[in-house]
């Protein structure tokens, strides 16, 4: 819990983080937990993602990005089509 704090303190006085989510607001934005963000970035199938140190962040931009890019649409409107 103290590096969540930390991570969300360090991105409350840089102006450059502050349009990054931590790994633990990424996850609750996407309603994974980290594990999961852990083994897409292990994968390659995740979000976009900085490391800094040891410390990931994720762009907001992309993060909302890559969320519109997993939309699909029901199969009765693919069959509509």
């Amino acid at each position: 819990m103290l590096d969540q704090e930390r991570d969300a303190d360090l991105r409350r006085r840089s102006r450059v983080l502050a349009d990054y989510f931590t790994e633990d607001e990424a996850a609750a934005e996407v309603g994974q937990k980290k594990p999961t963000l852990r083994k897409w970035r292990a994968i390659g199938d995740g979000p976009p993602y900085v490391k800094i140190g040891r410390k990931i962040f994720y762009p907001r931009a992309e993060l909302a990005e890559w969320i519109r890019a997993k939309l699909t649409q029901p199969v009765r409107a693919r069959r509509a089509a």
